[in-house]
């Protein structure tokens, strides 16, 4: 049986649900809403490239908010020339999908590089044995 701990409310339906440990706290009927509504869109924007987060939103009947996590989640790339709504969560420049703008996933990638060449220590050395032919002998303290 499940434990308490092991049920969340679903961030969209506000129902309770058998959360897997991992993921978005999502249950599965919004998941597969949510998915069936990607796919839409998906199929929408490869028929009509170019379009607009207003205007895709209008067409597929999918609200525009969905459409900004989507391009959050760097699942859809924004490449109009106009405006998304989405800006750098560092900087706040204007981005077109994910949550940084290139130029602070390069620093913050150089960083956690760096970061990670300073705690790394070097393996320790390994002691030779000397091999007597294909003989065996015993390593341990002399009596």
């Amino acid at each position: 049986m499940a434990s308490l701990d092991s049920f969340k409310q679903c961030r969209i339906c506000r129902r309770m649900f058998q959360y897997p440990g991992f993921g978005a706290e999502v249950c599965q009927a919004c998941r597969k809403e949510d998915e069936e509504m990607f796919s839409k869109v998906k199929t929408y924007l490869r028929d009509n490239p170019g379009r607009t987060i207003h205007q895709t939103a209008k067409d597929c009947d999918v609200p525009e908010s969905r459409i900004r996590d989507w391009l959050k989640e760097e699942r859809l790339e924004y490449t109009g020339s106009g405006e998304t709504g989405l800006f750098c969560e560092h900087c706040g420049k204007p981005i077109m999908s994910g949550k940084l703008c290139d130029e602070c996933r390069m620093s913050f990638a150089k960083a956690a590089g760096e970061m990670k060449r300073s705690i790394e220590k070097p393996a320790p050395e390994r002691k030779q044995i000397a091999h007597d032919g294909d003989k065996m002998r015993f390593l341990g303290r002399r009596q």
